[in-house]
């Protein structure tokens, strides 16, 4: 999309601008948008994320992540169709620096859980050899804004509980022995 019709699709729908320069990745545009008026936090009829949340979701956004908490995305509201809040979506995104962003919120709550879990417990049960070092940063930054590595699932399961009956990679007690050296870790599973 050229920048003549960003321009005017800002000026005459500027939700509708909001979501194309997501879409293009264009952040320009996108702040345009904002300064006419789309609102970070509408749910699209044909999306079940707001763009806020999508860019929460979506890695490489921290930039938008920015732009939409400095236009006033709410950050402790749960999605009315997955349950899901910011925290469980930029963690899933496996990107520091999406999660870095929104962590960096003064109003953030780091253990809000979705479906009883924290977004660390999220991240201990998504954890593999194809993704543990982006998964292993984002542990330590959620670790680093106090997340409770002791908080449980509905069935007792600890985050830590999840990590080590998975296998044997050396990759997880690479992260077991920072997660032992550096926290206060409850390992009666």
């Amino acid at each position: 999309m050229t920048s003549q019709k960003f321009l005017h699709l800002s000026l005459t729908s500027p939700q509708l601008a909001l979501a194309a320069s997501f879409d293009a990745n264009d952040l320009s545009e996108f702040s345009r948008a904002l300064r006419n008026g789309a609102n970070v936090n509408l749910r699209d009829r044909d999306s079940q994320y707001t763009v806020f949340e999508l860019a929460c979701k979506t890695p490489g956004k921290k930039q938008f992540i920015r732009a939409c908490m400095n236009h006033g995305a709410v950050l402790s509201e749960k999605n009315p169709d997955t349950g899901e809040y910011p925290i469980h979506l930029a963690t899933l995104s496996f990107d520091s620096e999406n999660l870095t962003e929104l962590l960096n919120a003064p109003r953030i709550q780091v253990d809000q859980k979705y479906e009883d879990r924290t977004a660390l417990f999220l991240l201990f049960g998504k954890i593999n050899s194809d993704n543990w070092k982006y998964v292993y940063e984002c542990v330590k930054l959620l670790l680093k804004y106090n997340a409770n590595i002791n908080a449980t699932d509905e069935n007792s399961v600890s985050p830590i509980a999840l990590l080590v009956t998975a296998g044997d990679d050396p990759w997880r007690k690479e992260i077991l022995d920072y997660c032992l050296q550096n926290y206060s870790v409850n390992v009666d599973y």
